[in-house]
């Protein structure tokens, strides 16, 4: 049977250390701490903030972070297990969710099928796993006010800090592919049918990067 795993460290598992280290959690401490912590993207990329310490510096770093979420990269492996038969995997990142996973995982079996040399391939074993996490960011406060007859009086409102997410989600399949003319293949998917009239340029393009 078919199983995931990943020991990657996430974003939450870092963010729960600094804060069981630190006292402060202001804009100060987490432009360094953001300096030094790589983020796992959602395709498996890491981010590093290069730039100088500061609150603009951490609003790139998270923009960064944010955009690579939001192009709902993906990425495939494949392990060839005999002459017919592989393992493939996929993941995906959190926008495409586990359907996305799924789907870039069928059509990445459709691609190695015929890759190999064959037509039609069927799914006889899957796995899937979600590790998808949300993590809150530190907000802000901002104190303002006005003095009058040596009283101040002043309002301090606090702005939540964003919301990160991090992992991916996986699903792999193990495939046995068939020749057209093999009759075992009978009930087997067509290839090519899976990916439809532009599978010339897929299978030219290779890995798939993108679960849209």
């Amino acid at each position: 049977m078919l199983a995931l795993d990943d020991g990657h460290e996430t974003v939450s598992d870092r963010i729960r250390q600094s804060k069981s280290n630190a006292k402060l959690f202001g804009n100060d401490y987490w432009a360094q701490e953001l300096r030094h912590l790589h983020f796992l993207g959602s395709c498996g990329y890491w981010i590093r903030l290069d730039k100088e310490i500061g609150d603009r510096s951490v609003k790139t770093v998270l923009a960064l972070f944010s955009a690579l979420l939001a192009s709902g990269c993906a990425g495939t492996s494949v392990v060839q297990t005999s002459g017919n038969t592989a393992i493939v995997t996929a993941r995906a990142a959190p926008v495409c969710g586990g359907v996305g996973a799924e789907r870039v995982a069928v059509r990445e079996a459709a691609i190695e099928t015929i890759k190999a040399g064959f037509d039609k391939y069927i799914i006889y074993d899957a796995a899937a796993q979600n590790n998808v996490t949300a993590t809150q960011m530190p907000g802000t406060y901002t104190t303002m006010g006005t003095v009058n007859g040596g009283w101040l009086n002043a309002t301090t409102t606090y702005q939540p800090g964003p919301t990160i997410y991090s992992g991916h989600h996986s699903q792999a399949f193990a495939i046995k592919m068939f020749k057209a003319s093999d009759p075992a293949g009978g009930n087997a998917v067509d290839a090519r049918t899976t990916l439809g009239s532009d599978w010339p340029k897929l299978i030219k393009q290779g890995s798939l990067t993108t679960c849209t």
